[in-house]
């Protein structure tokens, strides 16, 4: 069976669209032939039997060249596929779903996000399967739908060796992964950063960001918060250019620029409840753990769910849970659950033959 995928970015360097790199190479082991068409294309490693059509992003083309290249590759490369995936981006089936209708392609969306609008409904109807991470993460009732969870690259995520970077209970290092925004709630972080600065003086918080500010500018209450709390001695900015494949490494020994080389412990995901953030589960293979406000992660942190899961936009909560964790002598085991966790419900591997065996039914 040869398959047509859909994306936004082929990129392997990308620090958001990098992992879909990983997802590619999988697919390849799953069908004989692979196509991709993608918005924009970067650096690509992909085994022979993937071929990959850009749209000309990176070239500067306009919207218009995009919907001519768009019809000509489904068109032309119609004989070398038989079922077409779409990932996070219900437009290419608003502009093709017909045509693979009538050509009798077997089309399956990959999309995990809470909006629902016109686009994602017409996408809905011209589906055949519908792939997502949670219950909350698609919310059109369909009974198309398939609840498989993320898929990490765990081999890469799971390289941290815990004897060549001891850890330091005097030293701790939070670390939030994503774009500065509003929605992503960094001023939880920041006020939960400042309270445990003032309050815990027998270790030292440090506050890490790899993500850039949303639309390339500091928000207007971004710097209320910096003002209002003086945390830039404790905080770094580290950008949005680590790629995704990096990220372990990252996770494992902060940045240079905090002068310390200890392991990151914690990741803080404040994304409002019913996020089912990725960076969440690439923390999780990594050792780190990750301390959320979203109740979507409760059954995979099972028996720890309640040290794990703080209020929604509740600092004082999150401080809390993160000297409970420290005090509580669990550090160890509480990593150790969680990496088991991530390479049984969440590996890449799993995702991708699971996603091949619906399209065999």
């Amino acid at each position: 069976m040869n398959i047509l995928i859909l994306t936004q970015k082929a990129d392997k360097n990308d620090p958001i669209l990098g992992f879909f790199h990983r997802w590619i190479i999988e697919f390849s082991k799953n069908f004989e032939a692979v196509t991709v068409i993608c918005l924009e294309k970067g650096v690509c490693e992909l085994p022979v039997n993937v071929k990959v059509l850009s749209l000309g992003k990176e070239k500067g083309s306009s919207r218009f060249q995009y919907i001519r290249l768009f019809y000509r590759y489904i068109w032309e490369e119609r004989k070398n596929y038989d079922v077409v995936f779409v990932h996070m981006n219900p437009i290419y089936l608003v502009l093709g779903g017909f045509i693979w209708k009538i050509l009798g392609k077997k089309i399956g969306l990959w999309y995990t996000h809470k909006k629902v609008d016109m686009k994602l409904r017409i996408a809905e109807i011209f589906s055949a399967e519908i792939f997502t991470s949670t219950k909350d993460s698609f919310n059109i009732k369909s009974s198309k739908v398939h609840l498989f969870g993320h898929g990490i690259d765990c081999d890469l995520f799971q390289k941290y060796n815990r004897d060549e970077v001891p850890f330091d209970d005097k030293k701790i290092t939070l670390a939030h992964v994503g774009r500065i925004s509003p929605v992503k709630d960094c001023a939880t972080f920041l006020r939960a950063l400042s309270e445990l600065k003032n309050e815990d003086k027998d270790r030292k918080y440090t506050g890490v960001f790899y993500g850039a500010p949303e639309g390339n500018r500091v928000d207007a209450y971004f710097q209320a918060l910096d003002s209002e709390l003086g945390i830039t001695d404790n905080v770094a900015f580290v950008g949005s250019n680590t790629a995704n494949y990096e990220l372990f490494s990252r996770f494992q020994y902060a940045n240079e620029d905090l002068k310390v080389s200890h392991k990151i412990n914690f990741l803080i995901n404040a994304t409002k409840t019913g996020s089912f953030d990725k960076v969440v589960i690439e923390a999780m293979a990594s050792g780190v753990i990750p301390l959320t406000c979203s109740a979507s992660f409760r059954e995979y942190f099972g028996k720890f769910a309640d040290m794990l899961i703080f209020k929604e936009g509740d600092h004082n909560d999150l401080a809390r849970k993160i000297v409970a964790i420290l005090i509580s002598g669990k550090m160890v085991e509480i990593e150790d659950y969680l990496k088991d966790v991530a390479k049984e419900k969440f590996d890449v591997k799993v995702l991708i033959k699971n996603i091949a065996n619906i399209y065999e039914k």
